[in-house]
């Protein structure tokens, strides 16, 4: 699949998300930002048999921000 859906909740008053996939070790792979609460990721920019966190941080009006938990994820071997 050239890409990979990531869903998550909306946040009430949230004017965008940022989306942060890392490494095991915590290296930055990608960290776009979007209104909405669907990101494509390519999965040129992970590799295959490899495992990822993904934190969404909500930002809201006033500076705030509302981050969410990493949540594990590995890259399905191509068949």
């Amino acid at each position: 699949l050239p890409l990979q859906p990531i869903r998550w909740l909306p946040i009430p008053d949230a004017t965008f998300y940022e989306v942060k996939v890392v490494t095991l070790d915590g290296a930055a792979v990608t960290a776009p930002s979007t209104n909405e609460t669907e990101l494509l990721l390519s999965t040129d920019a992970v590799t295959a048999g490899s495992t990822y966190y993904v934190t969404v941080v909500a930002h809201l009006s006033g500076n705030r921000t509302i981050r969410s938990e990493p949540v594990k994820f590995r890259v399905a071997e191509v068949r």
